[in-house]
């Protein structure tokens, strides 16, 4: 079996990381600030986005993630980026090629993640 831990520096993520490896695992560890130094785990510095390389509005991330925890999308307020007055991106996207690489698999996208 394979894991990926991602915050695996932290107090929680070095325990399943310990965890892991003492179960047999193939642990692989990512790290922001703090390197992780945990015998028999392969680490990774930097971000990792594992959600997958599609893109959605924030407004149709909200009904998504509305939906999955049964809450009704309708009471939902959307507006434009432009009447809010705010300078974002208009979409969520998710560079997720690189854990694609490490974990050798295919991440999900977020409408696959959300409805299943």
């Amino acid at each position: 079996m394979r894991m990926l831990v991602v915050g695996a520096s932290g107090f929680l993520g070095g325990q399943v990381c310990r965890r892991g490896v003492a179960a047999g695992w193939r642990v692989a560890g990512t790290w922001h600030t703090h390197p992780v130094e945990i015998p028999g785990v392969a680490t990774y510095a930097g971000l990792l986005n594992v959600a997958g390389p599609e893109a959605v509005s924030r407004a149709e991330l909200g009904v998504l993630v509305a939906r999955r925890f049964g809450l009704d999308p309708a009471g939902l307020r959307t507006t434009t980026i432009a009447e809010a007055g705010l300078v974002r991106p208009a979409d969520v996207r998710l560079d997720s090629s690189r854990a694609a690489g490490l974990l050798r698999t295919r991440p999900r996208g977020i409408t696959e993640l959300l409805t299943s």
